[in-house]
């Protein structure tokens, strides 16, 4: 969490927050908080508003929970009639983009509008909005595509080499947007910048895993990096920087 030395971890029916010590990357077990929502669990992993205070976090039924992350408070609870299907759903200001598991399509939905979705992709891909709001990430089994806000075909593209049994390749982007890290093959994680599509670096795992969740720390210091065995690997991207200076990720 920004400007503090806790990190919130979901799962699929609680928030928790955790003590993490910066220096030597490590996150303490015991939780200080917790939150469980009342009724049914959150279909995916939320998204953090780009203010980076509050995580909106989808529940069945077409119901959007805007959580506060230093208090875990219940901002609002709304609920809309397109996204009774939706899963993985990524929300940006007023925007909404979301995975129909009906239409088994990508849609993108104005909550202050009572027009239709717009199909954006017609195949499933989990959304990723850049922290600024200006970009979208679109992760599926085959690739990444970065679309620019309000339009419609990609501006980059990235292939994804390894399979990773049903699991769409995650991502992740810097607090800064500048910057992407994307999973390209199942052990392996490439950095790029996001205007250019320049390539920063490459990570691979030292374990023979898959990765499954990306998360940057908002200095962009540390990458996260979930894998397919329950692991969590932590990559401290100063000194790589500093061991082989090839890393230009704006850390400290």
């Amino acid at each position: 969490m920004p400007g503090t030395n806790q990190v919130v971890l979901q799962s699929r029916d609680s928030l928790r927050w955790h003590s993490f010590d910066p220096i030597h990357g490590r996150i303490e077990l015991e939780p200080i908080q917790r939150y469980q929502p009342d009724g049914s669990p959150w279909l995916e992993r939320g998204a953090i508003c780009g203010s980076q205070t509050s995580l909106f976090l989808p529940i069945s039924g077409g119901v959007l929970e805007e959580i506060g992350l230093t208090d875990g408070a219940v901002i609002r609870r709304d609920q809309h009639r397109e996204l009774k299907s939706a899963i993985q759903v990524e929300v940006s200001g007023d925007e909404v983009v979301f995975w129909d598991t009906t239409a088994r399509q990508v849609h993108r939905l104005n909550l202050q509008k009572p027009s239709p979705s717009e199909v954006l992709l017609r195949s499933g891909a989990t959304p990723l909005f850049s922290p600024n709001g200006e970009n979208l990430l679109l992760s599926s089994l085959m690739k990444h595509e970065l679309f620019s806000k309000g339009h419609s075909l990609p501006t980059h593209e990235e292939t994804v080499r390894g399979r990773l049994a049903g699991i769409t390749a995650p991502g992740a982007w810097t607090t800064d947007s500048r910057y992407l890290a994307l999973v390209t093959d199942r052990d392996q994680i490439t950095l790029r910048q996001a205007d250019s599509w320049n390539t920063v670096g490459f990570l691979t795992s030292p374990q023979p895993t898959a990765y499954t969740a990306l998360r940057f720390s908002p200095g962009g210091r540390w990458l996260a990096a979930g894998t397919s065995q329950g692991a969590i690997e932590l990559w401290d991207l100063a000194q790589l920087r500093s061991e082989i200076g090839t890393l230009h990720l704006p850390f400290d």
